[in-house]
């Protein structure tokens, strides 16, 4: 590959070296060694002009090293142009799958649960069983606690709500945000709560 060199000096072929390097040629002349290079020398203040297409070979280059190096030291790691399809990153996600799958359960019996539908009921039964609520609260106990909240205070946190104060509540809502269980946003309800407000209020009261 070689470029006009008119008004450049002479053009020297430059072959593969494994770094880039600077080296001083002669009084006030300097040359780059790249790669497989043409490179026009001038003498003074001249610039030095490399083809373009060979900066990019070079970046190429050293990319090229440098994910080879990645590659040998982190195997298991992403590198820039994707990861292999090897039989590593396939044992890789055969691991990963064995150890998030729930294959046997123990119930509070000890007996063993290999079935799926099993372990799924059993697995539910457990977290209900957990958060259950349990009335078993001793009534000696309750009379030692104080009473907080006087009945003036009490009669409104009781009373029911009016139809005033759920169009309030409805058009407080923000936005953005995900549906309720009935599927419908926030802003639904806001734009159409002269429509549906009363359906809503006596839907839910």
């Amino acid at each position: 590959m070689a470029l006009s060199g008119e008004g450049f000096g002479d053009k020297t072929p430059v072959t593969d070296q494994q770094e880039v390097e600077v080296e001083a040629r002669g009084e006030g002349q300097t040359y780059f060694t790249i790669p497989g290079a043409f490179v026009f020398l001038g003498g003074g203040d001249n610039l030095l002009i490399v083809h373009l297409h060979l900066a990019s070979r070079l970046n190429s280059h050293l990319k090229q090293k440098k994910i080879k190096k990645l590659s040998s030291r982190f195997r298991s790691t992403w590198l820039e142009l994707g990861d292999a399809n090897t039989n590593y990153f396939h044992s890789s996600i055969t691991i990963n799958q064995c150890r998030s799958k729930l294959c046997t359960i123990k119930n509070a019996e000890g007996t063993i649960l290999t079935e799926p539908e099993d372990i799924v009921k059993e697995v539910v039964t457990y977290f209900q069983t957990m958060f259950i609520v349990v009335d078993n609260v001793d009534a000696d106990y309750v009379e030692l606690i104080n009473t907080r909240v006087d009945e003036d205070y009490k009669g409104m946190l009781v009373a029911q709500p009016t139809k005033d104060e759920v169009d309030k509540a409805m058009l407080s809502m923000k936005v953005g945000k995900s549906p309720g269980l009935d599927g419908l946003t926030a802003e639904f309800y806001q734009r159409n709560c002269s429509l549906i407000g009363n359906d809503v209020f006596f839907l839910y009261l």
